[in-house]
């Protein structure tokens, strides 16, 4: 019996649930429109060794390890490439959140009379912003608006504040 990987591909592999069989070590069955193997191998553990070796050159991609009656006995990933992926799109959207949040205090120092108070509100809103994304109440996008709408309502209620006394 031979074995072979499939990359999933936009419209080429498709997983299905059916034959399912957790004896067997069976996830389910694929179908194949297009697809060409890009790993092949005589036994399963050959193939996962192959497998991983091509997710070393091809990080992003997900192979359906197969075998010839299109049974898929695995799904591989590079687990650590992913994560290392997902940590740097986290720690993107955190900076440019800061940005927003720096930005919308300049504006609020430049065009009115906070001064100092702007870079204590902006110290105040990362605090929150820290305290919402670290603890996980909400994801950083979540938190960043509840956070923005609070430096806004801030500003406006300290701009009120100043300008009466």
């Amino acid at each position: 019996m031979r074995f072979a990987a499939y990359e999933q591909r936009r419209g080429t592999v498709d997983f299905l649930f059916e034959g399912r069989n957790d004896a067997a070590g069976i996830l389910g069955s694929c179908t194949l429109s297009e697809a060409t193997p890009v790993v092949t191998a005589c036994s399963l553990e050959e193939l996962k060794r192959e497998a991983r070796a091509y997710l070393g050159k091809e990080p992003d991609a997900m192979l359906y390890l197969t075998d010839d009656d299109c049974r898929v006995y695995e799904i591989v990933i590079n687990e650590k490439h992913h994560a290392a992926v997902g940590k740097a799109e986290r720690r993107l959207a955190i900076s440019v959140v800061l940005l927003i949040f720096s930005i919308t205090c300049l504006l609020a120092a430049a065009l009115g009379s906070h001064g100092a108070w702007a870079l204590l509100l902006f110290a105040g809103v990362v605090a929150i912003y820290g305290l919402i994304v670290g603890t996980g109440i909400q994801n950083e996008i979540e938190g960043a608006v509840l956070c923005e709408i609070l430096l806004i309502l801030t500003l406006l209620l300290t701009q009120k504040i100043l300008l009466t006394s």
